[in-house]
């Protein structure tokens, strides 16, 4: 790890090497060539999430805060006794100056005449050297949006190969995604109709393309939006390899199936270890974020017969948690996600919360992400929300009524966003009541059959579906499948056959 770390630290000299080289080939180069140093350049940079642009951006944003919500400044006693002890403290740091810069004079006068012969040489060489180091702070300035920005426009204006512009767009939407620039993101998506034709791409571009969707998922699950995110890790969750589909290792039942050639090949295209997606990461994301899709729908058709599943892996992690003859307190991420599903389905949401935002869930996943409290903030009001849906479905058919504020004070939630998350339930038909604006008060309709309703609508569906399944078999069997309607055209008697009966039945005429 150690010899890995110490090889990582030339990245930098590489990087300078290819600036050197694209500065060189902006005079003297084809725009082909262009298009594959920049492209290069483009690959070094977009998994680098810039810190110093984050921390500009916190403090022009603090500045603003300041300027707006920042009180009056008054200067009292204690205040002006501060200004002078600082006025004091200039005059006696000016003084030292001040004898420092004749020492320093005294001593260039000295040494000037030796001096003179080899500035002469030298200044060729100082020339050449400042022109680099402007050269390297104007690109240290230039922050990483902007330099993406100008190097994939460059690509996507001058490229003729379907390839390099690909991996440009690539590059420039996981760079967008791991800032925290999710519409920009996804909107460089849709535009490039890139998932419409990537399954003719060779195996590294469809890594880089899998690492682009997993990061758009955790920048859309970042920003809130609970159900693009579940959108955008699905199909690499659901698969199972997210390890292999992701260019970060092998499964072992993958390396049986290789010879030696295929398998050096296959360890080629992995990606290195500093640009890994963290997995536990996001596997916690993926599972979070169907467990506020997946609760309430549970709890909104839980006698329904032909409820479909949002998440079949989430779906598979209550079950091995239902299984489970003891117990205990979760240990594991996914222990910790099930039992917060548990207690969200009685609309707990404070028990919800102390098993997803707790210190071993900060330390595993939370704490990972660039700004950890406002993900946090944002689970909280997720949870609290989604719990309060679940509430209302799950007890819906005990109330006649309901105050809006009681339910605010139960799920320490604003009135406005209780009646928003409401009435979006009663305009969508998932919660059959009306709202009484004078007494801020919900009324339930109880149009809802009961339990012991469902369950014998669940009997006849069922029953039903036996019956047509009999019937099926028995036309197979008999070879008149679908007999009723095919043959029954002429009002149901065709001479010579007698009657035609559903099932494939024929009744021949007796003689009277």
């Amino acid at each position: 790890m150690k010899l890995y770390v110490e090889h990582l630290k030339d990245e930098a000299r590489v990087c300078r090497i290819i600036a050197r080289l694209q500065r060189y080939l902006q005079g003297k180069g084809s725009p082909e060539e262009l298009c594959r140093v920049y492209l290069r350049r483009v690959l070094h940079t977009y998994y680098k999430f810039d810190y110093g642009a984050a921390r500009r951006r916190a403090r022009t944003d603090g500045r603003a805060d300041g300027r707006t919500d920042g009180p009056a400044r008054q200067d009292g006693p204690a205040r002006q006794d501060g200004k002078e002890k600082e006025e004091e403290e200039d005059e006696g740091k000016e003084k030292e100056d001040e004898g420092k810069e004749k020492e320093e004079e005294d001593g260039r006068k000295d040494g000037q005449g030796k001096e003179e012969d080899g500035q002469k040489d030298g200044k060729e060489e100082e020339e050449e050297v400042q022109v680099k180091k402007e050269e390297e702070e104007e690109e240290e300035e230039e922050d990483s949006e902007a330099l993406m920005e100008r190097l994939c426009r460059f690509v996507y204006a001058k490229d003729r190969t379907d390839r390099i512009r690909t991996c440009a767009i690539l590059c420039h939407i996981y760079h967008h995604a791991l800032h925290s620039r999710w519409y920009r993101a996804r909107d460089l998506m849709l535009m490039s109709h890139l998932q419409d034709n990537i399954q003719h791409a060779d195996p590294p571009v469809q890594i880089l393309y899998n690492r682009t969707m997993v990061q758009l998922g955790i920048c859309a699950f970042r920003q809130g939006l609970i159900k693009d995110a579940h959108n955008a890790l699905l199909d690499i969750q659901s698969s199972g390899r997210a390890k292999e589909l992701l260019g970060q290792g092998l499964l072992l039942r993958s390396l049986q199936e290789r010879n030696a050639e295929q398998e050096k090949v296959e360890k080629r295209r992995q990606v290195p270890f500093h640009m890994h997606v963290n997995l536990e990461l996001l596997e916690c994301v993926y599972l979070v974020a169907a467990m506020l899709l997946e609760i309430p729908y549970m709890a909104a058709h839980e006698f329904d017969a032909r409820r479909r599943m949002i998440s079949k892996q989430f779906h598979h992690q209550l079950r091995v948690g239902e299984r489970q003859p003891l117990l205990g307190p979760p240990e594991s991420m996914r222990e910790h996600v099930v039992a917060a599903s548990k207690a969200m389905k009685t609309g707990d949401w404070r028990r919800c919360h102390r098993f997803v935002v707790n210190e071993k869930m900060n330390g595993k996943v939370w704490d990972l992400f660039p700004e950890a409290d406002q993900v946090r903030a944002m689970l909280v009001r997720k949870i609290q929300e989604e719990s309060l849906r679940t509430y209302l479905f799950t007890y819906s058919s005990v109330y006649d009524s309901i105050s809006m504020e009681t339910l605010a004070a139960m799920f320490e939630l604003d009135l406005p966003t209780v009646h928003g998350i409401i009435s979006k339930m009663i305009i969508n038909e998932e919660l059959m009541a009306s709202l009484d604006q004078p007494t801020a008060t919900v009324m339930m309709h109880r149009t809802e059959p009961t339990a012991t309703q469902n369950l014998a609508l669940q009997l006849a569906e069922k029953l039903g579906n036996l019956v047509e399944n009999n019937e099926r078999v028995l036309d197979q069997r008999q070879g008149a499948y679908g007999g009723y309607f095919r043959d029954q055209k002429d009002g149901g008697y065709r001479k010579g056959d007698g009657y035609l009966r559903r099932g494939g039945f024929r009744q021949e005429r007796g003689n009277y």
